[in-house]
């Protein structure tokens, strides 16, 4: 989706809880797990014509014209992360 939402919007926040503590403790492998988490909600925005409008760091802030939208795919994607 190009253009924001209008009317009734769904938001979807994303983060990768304890990152921080997560990057002291591994710090060779935290670069691959955001690269992961990136590339799972990338891919869930685009089949579900989500719109972001905000990321930082290992977060992500979306909107979705529908609930079905902004959770059926995360939820199916997360569940195998």
């Amino acid at each position: 989706m190009k253009n924001a939402p209008g009317g009734h919007v769904t938001f979807l926040f994303t983060d990768i809880e304890g990152s921080t503590q997560l990057a002291q403790k591994f710090p060779a492998e935290i670069h691959d797990l955001i690269t992961r988490h990136h590339s799972i909600v990338s891919s869930a925005l685009e089949a579900r014509n989500g719109f972001l409008f905000k990321s930082d760091g290992d977060s992500f802030c979306c909107a979705f014209e529908n609930p079905e939208d902004a959770v059926g795919k995360f939820r199916k994607n997360f569940a195998l992360f």
